[in-house]
């Protein structure tokens, strides 16, 4: 069913215009878009007009902080798209257009053909953005997780904006969130978690983690039924 005041392809917001939907949420729906004058591709996330009203500004504050970090959508500007029927004035955010697939999309395909690099790279990910000091905050079900098509990088696309909280409290939900990955790429083999693996995933952060996987002999991994 089509949302009400949700933008079509083919619709401007400011100098983009949308080319697909990639996704719609509580908070925002993210669009493909290009722009008029230079043509690039870039991913827009336009804010809900309720959550706006000095949310942006915040937003784009706390994702500059994760510049220059491969793993980690890059923020690349801002705007406001104003006088909306219903929701008034919608700020949107502008992001680099990363073709690939959700953790979820990549699973519901079949099982990946490396479970051992799948959950490595991920790890890898997890810690370049603690190495830098900061967080994730939520996988959503690994609907956060973007494994880039040509690559096979893993990169965050959304980041949780509660600041000022607890730097330890944010780190172990992370590391929660990464343990969750780990189950569902097991289930997706069909197979129960191997001990070892398991084992990887308790270490207390996300470089120790990195190091135990990296140990781990492929029979440690899960294997198909």
């Amino acid at each position: 069913m089509r949302r009400a005041h949700l933008r079509q392809p083919g619709e401007d917001i400011g100098p983009w215009r949308i080319q697909a939907i990639l996704g719609a949420g509580v908070e925002s729906d993210v669009f493909k878009v290009r722009h008029a004058d230079s043509g690039e591709l870039r991913s827009l996330k336009l804010l809900r007009g309720r959550i706006a009203q000095g949310t942006a500004e915040r937003i784009v504050a706390h994702y500059q902080q994760f510049r220059g970090l491969s793993a980690v959508k890059q923020i690349r500007g801002s705007g406001v798209l104003p006088h909306q029927p219903g929701v008034g004035d919608r700020p949107y955010l502008i992001f680099d257009y990363v073709a690939g697939q959700t953790l979820p999309e990549l699973l519901a395909r079949g099982r990946p053909k490396s479970p051992a690099a799948l959950l490595l790279a991920v790890a890898e990910a997890v810690f370049q953005v603690h190495q830098a000091g900061l967080f994730i905050g939520d996988f959503d079900w690994g609907r956060n997780v973007l494994i880039e098509r040509r690559s096979g990088h893993v990169i965050f696309c959304d980041l949780d904006c509660n600041l000022g909280g607890d730097p330890e409290l944010d780190y172990r939900v992370d590391l929660d969130e990464l343990r969750e990955v780990c189950r569902m790429v097991c289930k997706a083999m069909s197979s129960a978690p191997p001990k070892a693996l398991l084992a990887a995933f308790d270490a207390p952060n996300a470089r120790g983690i990195v190091r135990r996987l990296r140990r781990l002999p492929p029979a440690s991994m899960p294997q198909a039924p």
